[in-house]
């Protein structure tokens, strides 16, 4: 969760980033800090009307480091406004604004907007651009809309959940396995690239549905159930 911390940027000579095939972590490490300051000035520092003191405003400033270098700049160009963007959705769906829109009409905002984005995405070709989190934001909150009333069948509801089971698992070690085919099987070994990408997404899901069998179905629900007993 030190990845890229700032204060071990400013030592001359000393760099704590991402290691090896584990350069998916970088943005648990950002996300982590969002998190613990979101949660402590939301949950604590405005509710509680003892918190206004020395030592929790230099708690708080210390939590707001990586937040808010990360609102302009940082790794993943401003991820932590993108992740407001994603927070602000859910308070403006609250609202319902779109509820006097016709469907027709929010498809076709999607189609637009969802057609503008991919040209944004195929010109600068930059998956942190900001233009292109705004838009995808946008689609998103309408998405959320069009869907809001939506029923999903038993069988869909089972497929969905068993994917979810395991996304954890394959986000974290998905990169692993790309970069050992890559260094091995790559076009320089005789690989040939679309063979290569389809058995690496399957070996990923395949090997993330073990794991997360264990990690994720078993170990989580006993773990959430320890610290609520812990901290209740």
């Amino acid at each position: 969760m030190l990845q890229d911390y700032p204060l071990f940027k400013m030592l001359k000579g000393t760099i704590v980033t991402s290691f090896g095939s584990a350069r998916t972590f970088w943005t648990l490490a950002i996300e982590w800090w969002i998190y613990l300051f979101v949660g402590y000035f939301v949950l604590y520092f405005l509710k509680d009307k003892n918190s206004k003191n020395l030592w929790n405003w230099l708690w708080l400033g210390f939590l707001s480091v990586v937040p808010m270098i990360n609102l302009i700049i940082g790794r993943g160009n401003g991820l932590t406004t993108y992740w407001l963007m994603g927070a602000t959705i859910y308070f403006i769906d609250r609202q319902n604004l779109l509820g006097e829109m016709s469907r027709w009409m929010k498809w076709l905002i999607v189609a637009v907007l969802g057609s503008v984005a991919m040209l944004r995405a195929y010109a600068v070709m930059d998956a942190y651009d900001a233009v292109f989190a705004f838009l995808l934001s946008i689609i998103l909150w309408v998405v959320i809309d069009l869907y809001r009333t939506a029923t999903i069948g038993d069988k869909q509801t089972k497929i969905i959940r068993f994917l979810a089971s395991y996304s954890y698992t394959l986000y974290l070690i998905h990169y692993s396995i790309l970069a050992f085919v890559e260094a091995h099987y790559a076009d320089e070994h005789g690989g040939d690239p679309y063979l290569l990408f389809g058995a690496s997404f399957l070996i990923s899901n395949l090997v993330s549905m073990l794991i997360g069998y264990y990690t994720e179905v078993k170990l989580t629900p006993i773990i959430k159930l320890k610290l609520y007993k812990a901290y209740s």
